[in-house]
């Protein structure tokens, strides 16, 4: 076989298999979360593409139901679905350690002080959480504790996060 086959059978083989578009899906996927372990970030994804098939419409998805088709989520998700952070938890996780090491003092943060900073600068949540940025305070409003341990923070905010955005 010369090489002019093998480009042609390799071209056919992709085209079939619809290896660019899952190659494109999950270089966006990276490109949007930035994953320190790029790696076990995408064997977490693909993992997870099991669990969606089991909520998101049949018809997203191509023959083989651990690919997903590459759509805008605005065509695949139905109103109550476009409210919610699709995001990895564990990538959810590291976005609210990062907010909470910001205010914490010994390792606890002020429940005032965090929700007074969220009122002056909003952009603090709106750069890693738009959908639940006005959520968010509210959540952390009802939690009993003046000060928020990172056990305190994190179960009240993924808590919130793993509900529709109300906004």
């Amino acid at each position: 076989m010369d090489s002019a086959e093998v480009m042609e059978h390799m071209s056919i083989f992709t085209e079939q298999r619809q290896v660019r578009e899952l190659l494109q899906e999950y270089l966006r996927r990276i490109v949007k979360e930035q994953p320190t372990d790029p790696i076990s970030f995408l064997i977490a994804e693909i993992k997870e593409v099991s669990v969606h098939f089991a909520v998101l419409p049949k018809s997203l998805f191509t023959q083989r139901p651990f690919v997903v088709k590459p759509v805008k989520e605005a065509e695949c998700l139905r109103p109550a679905e476009k409210r919610l952070d699709l995001r990895a938890v564990d990538t959810k996780k590291k976005l609210l350690r990062e907010i909470f090491d910001r205010f914490a003092v010994a390792n606890v943060v002020d429940r005032a002080k965090i929700l007074i900073a969220f009122a002056k600068e909003p952009q603090i949540l709106l750069e890693t959480f738009p959908k639940h940025a006005k959520d968010l305070p509210t959540c952390l409003e009802k939690v009993d504790t003046s000060n928020l341990t990172w056990n305190d923070f994190e179960s009240a905010t993924l808590n919130c996060l793993a509900k529709p955005a109300t906004n």
